[in-house]
């Protein structure tokens, strides 16, 4: 494609993000209170449902109007990521061969159990890792192959799978064909389905290691309570295609004769919602996970034991030029522009921001409004202080709890929060526009990239913080 081609491509995409609210106002008011009614409804009956802390389904919220990017930048990410969990993936070996990244990296030493009986060189093997990339970005920046950058990974039970692609359909089949009668030249498509990018990782895995049959454990806790509650979702769908797949509980995960079994079912692959951190407390309490220990020491597990280095402080791996030479000059160039610097909250001295040599402390504790602290292994958004909407005693008591507890904490180059407008219906029916946060999880394999787009009014944005969910379409 052409530069002149492609830069009218990227402008549409900024027009159209300007004026599908303009699109949506010009509905008449029970039509666009009857669509909304209908985005619910479907949305119950395609399960976005969120599991609270009382075992209660929530509706995720949908916003009305999708998000647009171009079909190059589509590609441009999915190369990006693609790169991004590459590097991700050398982190197995690297925590294996050096002390420094072992100690930026911390793991119990009930969790190093489960490395230590891995077979002799498994950090070497090739790793398998299905995961979602937190990035933000603005798809209607005219630069915004420079302005995107990374915050997360999350490389075990990654949320969203099945979400992205049910809330790309839902507004594909609703709004966008309403909308599509008013602006007859707006045409959009779904990125690439998460499902069929997880399922083509499980087959080349599958492959890989010899294993010709693919029947599929969906490992999750299934007493727990609270979370995405997406896998039964992802058992029917491969079910639909023609796959034995099933739910499974770690405890309940048999092994006889060399054969994994869940119930009746043989299992050869299993894709994994649960952290080494979780089978250890299960083990605490007695269960007997040997099934789930063999199933990892003979590769039967997505993502491999290298997922479980989806530490915040990974970044700091990636983005200090200590560690630059073990990675490939592609990747390095990759973290340099949309890896944003990051730091384990500790005394020392360290590379800043601008590659000169700080003082951590008195660095961070001078330049608040300008960084983030982060819980290093946390997730659903919790314990996050944004140093720039903080007070300054809020921001130092956070670093001296930091302190107290060593690998706790990261710190990490602020990147100002993208703010949207959509169009909203209030409890009256009546349609208006507000601003919300927003934030895109990629889903990267060599076959695409799925996206998965989430909108909430708080700056950090999570579901698990009564986020909304947001349809992300590329333009046909």
């Amino acid at each position: 494609m052409g530069k002149s081609r492609r830069t009218l491509r990227d402008n549409l995409a900024f027009r159209l993000g300007r004026t599908m609210n303009e699109v949506l106002l010009r509905f008449e008011p029970d039509d666009l209170v009857a669509l909304g009614q209908r985005v619910h409804e479907l949305s119950r009956e395609r399960g976005l449902f969120y599991e609270d802390g009382a075992k209660r389904m929530q509706v995720i919220p949908l916003l009305l109007r999708p998000r647009i990017l171009s079909r190059e930048q589509l590609r441009y990410f999915q190369k990006l990521c693609h790169t991004i969990i590459e590097a991700l993936e050398r982190l197995y070996y690297l925590w294996s061969t050096d002390s420094e990244v072992r100690a930026l990296l911390p793991l119990t030493p009930e969790e190093q159990s489960w490395f230590s009986h891995m077979p002799k060189g498994a950090a070497q093997a090739p790793q398998a890792i299905f995961g979602r990339l937190d990035v933000q970005v603005d798809f209607s920046d005219p630069h915004w192959d420079k302005s995107c950058h990374f915050f997360e990974a999350n490389t075990v039970g990654a949320g969203g799978i099945h979400y992205a692609c049910v809330a790309d359909a839902i507004v594909l089949e609703t709004i966008v064909a309403k909308m599509q009668r008013y602006a007859p030249h707006f045409l959009v498509q779904p990125a690439d389905d998460a499902r069929l990018l997880l399922l083509h990782t499980l087959t080349a895995h599958a492959d890989e290691i010899g294993i010709r049959r693919l029947n599929i454990g969906f490992l999750q806790d299934r007493r727990g309570a609270g979370g995405p509650e997406e896998f039964p979702s992802l058992v029917a769908f491969f079910r639909e295609r023609g796959l034995e797949a099933a739910l499974c509980d770690p405890r309940e995960l048999e092994l006889r004769s060399d054969q994994l079994w869940v119930g009746d079912l043989p299992v050869d692959i299993l894709y994994r919602d649960t952290t080494i951190a979780d089978l250890c407390g299960f083990e605490r309490d007695g269960a007997d996970l040997s099934a789930l220990r063999w199933a990892f020491a003979n590769g039967r597990v997505v993502s491999s034991l290298a997922g479980e280095f989806d530490h915040k402080s990974a970044f700091e791996i990636l983005s200090d030029p200590r560690f630059a030479a073990h990675f490939t000059a592609g990747q390095r160039k990759a973290i340099a522009r949309h890896i944003p610097w990051t730091r384990t909250l500790r005394e020392v001295s360290c590379s800043g921001p601008d590659g000169s040599e700080i003082d951590l402390l008195t660095f961070v504790h001078r330049n608040r409004e300008a960084l983030v602290l982060k819980p290093n292994r946390g997730f659903g958004g919790g314990g996050i202080v944004i140093g720039p909407f903080a007070e300054l005693g809020e921001w130092d008591q956070a670093i001296e709890a930091a302190l107290h507890e060593p690998g706790s904490t990261v710190v990490q180059q602020y990147v100002p929060s993208l703010i949207k407008d959509f169009t909203v219906l209030s409890a009256d029916g009546r349609a208006r526009i507000e601003e919300y946060y927003v934030v895109c999880g990629f889903f990267a394999t060599p076959d695409g990239l799925g996206i998965l787009g989430r909108a909430s009014r708080k700056r950090v944005v999570n579901v698990a913080q009564k986020g909304a969910l947001v349809a992300c379409m590329v333009l046909a």
